[in-house]
């Protein structure tokens, strides 16, 4: 028994999608009932077979629209809205210009001429083979190609001169130059001798980041907008927040729970969360003793219209969430590519091939 639970655990950490850095999940087939529906940027979902169809039979492509069915809000992955609010083929891209071409490709490249989006790494416009306009940190060459910028913390610019430097630093004659204030992110443009923008629990005062007042996070004009965790505010101050043994979620602004941890509940009268006795399969979150709030989305399970149950509403497949440094994923999540080869590390592949042979002698062994 050991041995096949040591098995399955090193099957899975061989099937890890290489250079994620957080994974999720999202649906791959539905219930009885339902169809499965995939967005333009990240997962899908499951939707009432009869409800879609009700909607495609006048908005062809639509997912979700007005109760008429007279105007399409979301379309299925593969088509955007257009100024006529219907969905037209388009991969990849997020918004149209008035002229029916794309102007938002995300992580993908805008061809300027068709209006397409394909996938450069690296580049965010081309225009015929060559690329006009690079993500942060990247310049486009004579040839086209996406290069590092040479200049250490430059944001934006090219082999020689920088336009924009990354966080706490600032343009000094082309070049970025850290920002002689404290506590100051970034400079304002009118006059490079004032902060604009300051770390958290500092704000700006006559162009210097001053302390916030104790335990104040958000503070401008002499006001006090929000407290740390643990605080609340009351006539401009922060203070002390009572303490809710299992609380997840505090209120700072009513000083008092919002909801408790999993497996609890909140007595709203008592302001207590207390431990649920009869616990609900696949629940999380708790509205009291006997029903439940907020099913395990993860695996697949939503809440009954009872709320006294979670009901499987589809099953899952892991993607990745977000890639490491230097990778980035263009299939929604089924791997992570790497964007510049010139930084290019090798360690997450090595593992993933070393824990597949691994597994392979094991299947073997036992």
């Amino acid at each position: 028994m050991i041995k096949h639970i040591i098995l399955f655990a090193l099957i899975t950490a061989s099937l890890q999608i290489p250079h994620c850095k957080e994974t999720s999940k999202t649906c791959k087939s539905c219930k009885d009932g339902y169809t499965l529906v995939k967005y333009n940027y990240e997962g899908s979902e499951c939707i009432e077979k009869e409800k879609l169809k009700l909607i495609q039979e006048k908005l062809q492509n639509c997912i979700y629209a007005n109760e008429e069915y007279t105007q399409c809000y979301t379309c299925e992955r593969g088509y955007v809205l257009n100024s006529s609010q219907k969905c037209i083929k388009k991969d990849h891209c997020k918004e149209l210009d008035n002229n029916g071409k794309c102007k938002d490709c995300g992580y993908y490249a805008l061809d300027s001429d068709s209006g397409n989006c394909i996938e450069k790494p690296l580049c965010r416009k081309v225009s015929g083979s060559k690329c006009t306009e690079c993500f942060g940190h990247y310049y486009p060459n004579e040839n086209g190609e996406c290069k590092r910028i040479p200049l250490e913390h430059c944001l934006v610019g090219n082999s020689e001169e920088c336009s924009l430097c990354d966080d706490y630093y600032h343009v000094v004659k082309g070049k970025c130059e850290i920002i002689g204030l404290e506590h100051c992110i970034s400079l304002e443009e009118e006059d490079s001798t004032k902060c604009e923008e300051c770390d958290k629990y500092y704000y700006v005062k006559n162009g210097k980041c001053q302390k916030c007042p104790d335990h104040c996070v958000s503070y401008y004009e002499d006001v006090c907008y929000s407290c740390e965790e643990g605080y609340y505010l009351s006539n401009n101050i922060c203070l002390k927040a009572n303490k809710v043994d299992n609380c997840e979620e505090y209120n700072n602004s009513e000083n008092k729970c919002d909801y408790c941890v999993p497996s609890y509940y909140l007595d709203s009268d008592k302001n207590e969360c207390i431990k649920v006795t009869k616990a609900i399969a696949n629940c999380i979150y708790y509205t009291d003793a006997t029903h439940c709030s907020d099913c395990d989305e993860y695996n697949g399970y939503e809440v009954s219209e009872n709320e006294e149950e979670c009901e499987k509403y589809c099953d899952t497949e892991e993607i990745c969430e977000e890639c490491e440094y230097n990778y980035i994923s263009f299939d929604y999540g089924k791997t992570c590519t790497i964007v510049d080869s010139s930084l290019q590390t090798n360690d997450g592949n090595r593992l993933n091939s070393l824990n597949f042979v691994f597994v392979i002698f094991l299947l073997f062994a036992l």
